[in-house]
């Protein structure tokens, strides 16, 4: 699995297409060759049949992985949504503490979208991202049990 990690993603696509086309070639000129060789040779050649199985079968996996991709897409909208209404709710209900409180509460939860939209913007910085999105969780709730 190393060894992938490190191939870009269009030279692996490149080296598929390349090692599907081989195959298929040397399978059509062994078909061939075959068919050549055997008695009954006016019979109607296998050929369309497969090639029509095979591109069913390509049709079949490309939909499959197109739903995956389209499902991880959908799932990621989702969860920005929900944190943004979380966030937006949090902000309102900031407006129900004192003065010094919600200025605070708010300032806090400003940074919070901030970093998280830093984090969006370079995976890289994620684990730093994360501590310190748990350090605001942290003081969000001191200043909501106080």
């Amino acid at each position: 699995m190393e060894y992938l990690d490190i191939l870009p993603i269009w030279a692996a696509f490149v080296v598929l297409v390349v090692v599907v086309l081989v195959a298929a070639e040397i399978g059509f000129r062994t078909g061939v060759f075959l068919q050549d060789r055997s008695p009954a040779h006016g019979e109607a050649s296998m050929t369309g049949a497969v090639v029509g199985g095979m591109l069913g079968l390509m049709g079949f996996l490309m939909a499959f992985s197109i739903g995956i991709a389209i499902s991880q897409h959908n799932d990621r909208r989702a969860m920005v949504v929900t944190e943004a209404n979380a966030i937006g709710t949090a902000w309102l209900r900031a407006g129900f503490l004192d003065e010094a409180d919600s200025t605070a509460l708010r300032e806090f939860l400003r940074e919070y979208a901030e970093v998280r939209l830093e984090a969006a913007a370079d995976v890289e910085k994620a684990p730093a991202v994360v501590a310190r999105s748990e350090q605001i969780h942290t003081e969000l709730w001191a200043i909501i049990q106080a």
